[in-house]
């Protein structure tokens, strides 16, 4: 796809959009032209000649041309992206609740897996984007529900650690936005007590230093942890 049509496309797209009827329809639709994004981008594909199409949703659609070799498409696909999942808050909100961690053919239902994808293949810049919605996400009050869920799965807990260890300080910053979810959390399951108990020494030390880098976000975050104290043996 020509850059230019993809731009143009993409004003189309976010237009529309602003229409909380067709945002609905976008995110419940299915596009099954392409065997897969990447064919769609233009990417090399798999030869496989017995292997039958699948049938994708336009969100991921979207979420692979965000990752897109070309900048300008990339940049111009988040932006639908983000228009997409922040725009109609309630709609979306009820959209993830109904379908998160659900098991159907659909890739859409599974958001977040695919954007902690994106975030752990991604280049710098795109990384930061995705993990900041992941957070604008996570912190909104209508998505209270699905942040709850969400902060309940050690899988996802631990990729925030790993992130929290990133090079660079915006991505350590978005992913403290994320991480203290987890620790603020009351009903802590036993797996991520358990973690956060194992690693509370490093913890506590990334806490001081993030501290005197961003100007205090993690002191509440060290009372937290060394109030759970080490797990039992």
């Amino acid at each position: 796809m020509p850059p230019e049509s993809a731009l143009f496309k993409g004003m189309l797209l976010r237009e529309s959009l602003k229409q909380e009827c067709l945002a609905l329809k976008f995110l419940n639709s299915n596009l099954s032209t392409y065997k897969c994004p990447q064919e769609a981008l233009g990417l090399p594909v798999s030869d496989d000649s017995e292997a039958e199409p699948s049938v994708y949703s336009l969100l991921d659609m979207l979420l692979e041309f965000v990752q897109a070799p070309n900048y300008d498409i990339a940049s111009d696909s988040f932006a639908s992206l983000k228009e997409i999942l922040t725009r109609h808050k309630d709609m979306v909100a009820e959209f993830l609740e109904t379908n998160y961690e659900k098991v159907p053919v659909l890739l859409y239902v599974k958001i977040f897996t695919k954007l902690h994808a994106i975030i752990m293949t991604a280049n710098y810049l795109t990384k930061r984007q995705v993990l900041k919605l992941v957070g604008e996400l996570l912190l909104d009050r209508s998505n209270y529900e699905v942040m709850s869920m969400y902060i309940t799965s050690s899988a996802h807990m631990k990729l925030l650690m790993t992130l929290l260890r990133d090079k660079s300080h915006n991505i350590q910053y978005e992913s403290f936005q994320v991480f203290k979810l987890f620790l603020a959390n009351p009903s802590k399951p036993k797996q991520i007590v358990d973690i956060i108990s194992n690693n509370k020494e490093k913890l506590l030390a990334f806490l001081k230093g993030f501290e005197m880098d961003f100007s205090g976000p993690g002191s509440d975050g060290r009372c937290i942890i060394i109030r759970l104290g080490p797990v039992p043996r």
